[in-house]
């Protein structure tokens, strides 16, 4: 019969809860609440510039011997991805979240003639189509960034969600006033084709965050002025907001990456 059938005190092995990251950190909150800026002190604020970690393990933590290797993490030089605002890019987002169902004065939209309606229909097709691309992209790099480089990654995934919100309220707009989804455009795939190519995240950013966002913006500010109602007013703005976020966040990394590899200034320049 075994130790443990008869109730034998065995001796268990707690080694294991000895090894940790460095301790009695105590991160205070700031005037914002306790943000993951205020998180970024000492050891666990310290980003390597070229990660070894292929386990999961979070930035700080100690590692575990002979842990499985769980990603594909391609993306493992800092200056790959990292940029220095990426903290405060994403406590925005995470301040300024807003619903297309409860946000948006729905109520506002009254009948259009049909050429109008027609109009801003074909529009809401194009720029849902333009937000599943922008969503869908950033979220394959995800995967492929390690840990140790979490600021970033969250910034992508805020990403992920604010284009997938306004992915659903363009479609809402196209099913909201007696219209429906227009015909699907062939540029669009052309452009997504583009990003596909990209060999690396600094020419996928440079693609979608700087020339794409920047464009899309552009539309988002036009589509504000060119309303027909409070409602769609209240689309483009919000959604320009988010947009803004997403380039400041392309414009960043570049500026980065042209500090800290500066050879590739001039290719950077070509994706633009």
């Amino acid at each position: 019969m075994s130790e443990a059938a008869n109730g034998a005190e065995q001796e268990l092995d707690l080694g294991w809860m000895e090894r940790t990251g460095p301790w009695e950190t105590r991160a205070a909150p700031g005037k914002y609440g306790l943000t993951i800026a205020d998180i970024s002190i000492g050891d666990y604020g310290e980003a390597p510039e070229v990660s070894d970690n292929l386990t999961g393990r979070p930035r700080g933590a100690a590692a575990r011997p002979a842990s499985y290797r769980i990603g594909a993490y391609s993306v493992r030089s800092k200056n790959e991805i990292w940029l220095d605002n990426a903290s405060f890019l994403y406590e925005e987002a995470l301040q300024r979240q807003w619903s297309s169902a409860t946000d948006v004065p729905w109520h506002t939209i009254e009948p259009l003639p049909d050429d109008v309606e027609q109009a801003e229909c074909q529009l809401a097709t194009f720029l849902t189509e333009v937000e599943f691309v922008a969503g869908d992209v950033p979220a394959r790099w995800v995967s492929l960034t390690t840990p140790d480089f979490y600021e970033p990654r969250q910034v992508l995934l805020a990403q992920v969600m604010d284009e997938s919100r306004h992915m659903d309220v363009f479609r809402k707009r196209a099913l909201a006033n007696g219209g429906g989804l227009m015909q699907a455009t062939g540029a669009t795939s052309g452009f997504v084709g583009s990003i596909d190519l990209s060999r690396d995240f600094t020419e996928m950013s440079s693609r979608l965050h700087v020339s794409g966002e920047g464009a899309v913006l552009t539309l988002f500010r036009m589509g504000e002025l060119m309303a027909q109602n409070e409602a769609e007013k209240v689309i483009y703005r919000l959604c320009a907001q988010d947009e803004a976020r997403h380039v400041a966040f392309g414009v960043m990394h570049l500026l980065y990456m042209s500090e800290t590899a500066p050879e590739r200034r001039e290719e950077i320049h070509c994706y633009l």
